[in-house]
């Protein structure tokens, strides 16, 4: 298949040498720019700097292609979801959903795209080498409907990892510098994938929450990796924070998005020891700076909870995950992953405090 995209790529080098060629290009690329322009802002960033409501962007799972239908279609009364999406919200495609297969996976983006053309389409992919793996690292990596490939980065897809791959050595949690260097080997691997294949792909992470963990410097991580892509690349984020909306509440996930901001803004610089024993050591600003708009969090629930189980995604319910969203955007976040189906996240835009970031076109929630 490759080969063939490859001739393929030639003959169209070809044929823009001739005049025939070179006006069909022009006439593609002026429907491009005049598609993008309808598009409005071409986001460089998670989310937007802006006021709350503006700044508030759904990160919007699609696990199989009736989550795809639910938000393409436009009939409220039946569950459509179409009119609350916002250009600047994201869909990420969980290839690691069991039964997943390529051919799904492409089809949910074209899906997608089809019904809208200027919002993001992301995947989230494992940890796998195996193409044959429901977990493999570089599904929709030729799909040209999808910009950014996110790593799930957790135990349960690295151990998966392991079972096409005996050679890979265990999951390390900690200390922090030895899973740092893991990752860093795995990015490395994902950018020179993409760089093979012609570029054209924004990378990302989906790290599972530890209090011993620096989002800031795993930030850093990335954005090195991504500059790999294009000399001006940054990578994207999403903090595992389910567990903290679960047990917090609107008050937990808040405090946990200050203390990943300060994490983005201290990873900005660097401690150098003094030379003079006894003389305050001083700090050297990096860059580029780490941008806390490509940090995103996380909130799991469901419209039928059972609020003894363990899973936030089984026992937040959405009255619970308003409140966090609410906290999370009071507090400058803006960027919500929702681990949730169609019909919870359509319950929870129909709380109130959801309602007046997101309103609805008919003016009632």
């Amino acid at each position: 298949m490759r080969l063939r995209l490859l001739t393929t790529a030639t003959l169209v080098a070809l044929l823009a040498l001739t005049p025939a060629g070179a006006n069909a290009g022009n006439q593609r690329a002026a429907k491009k720019s005049a598609s993008k322009a309808q598009c409005g802002s071409d986001f460089a960033t998670l989310y937007p700097s802006a006021p709350g409501a503006d700044r508030f962007t759904m990160v919007i799972r699609i696990n199989t292609i009736a989550d795809a239908n639910a938000y393409s279609s436009n009939d409220g009364a039946s569950g459509g979801l179409k009119p609350r999406i916002r250009d600047r919200d994201i869909f990420l495609i969980n290839t690691r959903f069991n039964g997943s297969t390529a051919d799904i996976e492409q089809q949910i983006a074209t899906r997608l795209r089809q019904n809208f053309p200027c919002n993001r389409i992301f995947a989230l992919n494992g940890l796998s080498y195996d193409a044959f793996s429901e977990g493999y690292m570089f599904s929709l990596i030729n799909a040209p409907q999808v910009s950014a490939l996110l790593l799930d980065w957790e135990k349960l897809d690295w151990e998966a990892s392991r079972e096409t791959s005996p050679s890979t050595p265990p999951w390390v949690d900690a200390p922090f510098t030895a899973m740092l260097k893991r990752l860093k080997g795995r990015l490395a691997v994902l950018a020179s994938t993409i760089l093979a294949n012609g570029g054209g792909k924004r990378i990302g992470l989906v790290p599972f929450a530890r209090a011993d963990w620096n989002l800031g410097l795993i930030a850093r991580t990335i954005d090195n990796q991504a500059r790999r892509i294009t000399s001006s690349g940054r990578g994207f984020q999403s903090s595992q924070t389910q567990k903290t909306c679960h047990t917090g509440g609107g008050a937990g996930l808040a405090g946990t998005v200050k203390g990943l901001f300060t994490q983005y803004k201290q990873a900005n610089f660097k401690k150098i020891k003094p030379k003079r024993k006894g003389a305050r050591p001083r700090f050297k600003r990096l860059k580029p700076k780490t941008n806390k708009l490509n940090l995103g969090v996380q909130i799991s629930f469901t419209s039928t909870p059972d609020p003894t189980h363990s899973d936030p995604v089984k026992a937040v319910d959405p009255t619970k995950a308003a409140d966090c969203t609410s906290a999370a955007i009071f507090q400058k976040a803006g960027a919500i992953l929702y681990w949730a189906r169609p019909q919870d996240v359509e319950a929870l835009l129909a709380d109130p405090r959801v309602c007046a970031l997101r309103p609805s076109p008919t003016g009632i929630c």
